[in-house]
């Protein structure tokens, strides 16, 4: 790990960027890549639909999502996601605040708790006061970096963990 940067998903992607959503799974861990396997120029409609996202709301009770793209310098590394105001329908569904892929050869090397950590200010700039994620039990990876960024499970059913990570202290 060199220099993590971190930004939200333009309107238009570059081939490495769309390379490594090729890369990283398109279900996986309960998460969904759902850019995994399209073509490039339906990658760049992808990334279009993924910026209209994080600024309307879908009329279908889903929340205003923010995608972001983890970077080591100038190498894409992974993608995470951010819902600033949480739905009914959100937390029927178990999507809270956020979720986060890293492309398979560079796990392990802190750009999951490096997004959380990230995340954690962006929350604040919108008020709120914890954020909440799921990790399945068995994934005992995205379980360290909920706890490494002080995530308390919460709660513990069908396999899956409920993380609440505080934002004041």
């Amino acid at each position: 790990m060199t220099h993590i940067k971190i930004r939200p998903i333009l309107e238009t992607e570059s081939e490495e960027v769309y390379r490594m959503f090729q890369e990283i799974p398109q279900e996986e861990n309960e998460a969904t890549n759902k850019a995994h396997g399209l073509s490039f120029d339906g990658f760049q409609d992808f990334c279009k639909k993924a910026v209209l996202r994080s600024k309307e709301s879908p009329q279908d009770g889903h929340a205003i999502t923010i995608t972001y793209l983890i970077f080591d310098g100038e190498i894409p590394v992974g993608f995470g996601k951010f819902r600033p105001i949480m739905t009914e329908l959100c937390v029927q569904n178990r999507a809270f605040h956020f979720a986060y892929m890293i492309a398979p050869k560079f796990r392990g090397r802190g750009y999951a708790t490096a997004f959380i950590k990230f995340l954690k200010n962006e929350a604040l700039k919108y008020g709120l006061t914890e954020i909440r994620g799921t990790a399945l039990i068995d994934n005992k990876a995205s379980c360290k970096v909920m706890e490494k960024n002080g995530g308390i499970m919460e709660d513990c059913s069908d396999g899956e963990a409920t993380y609440v990570i505080s934002l004041i202290d």
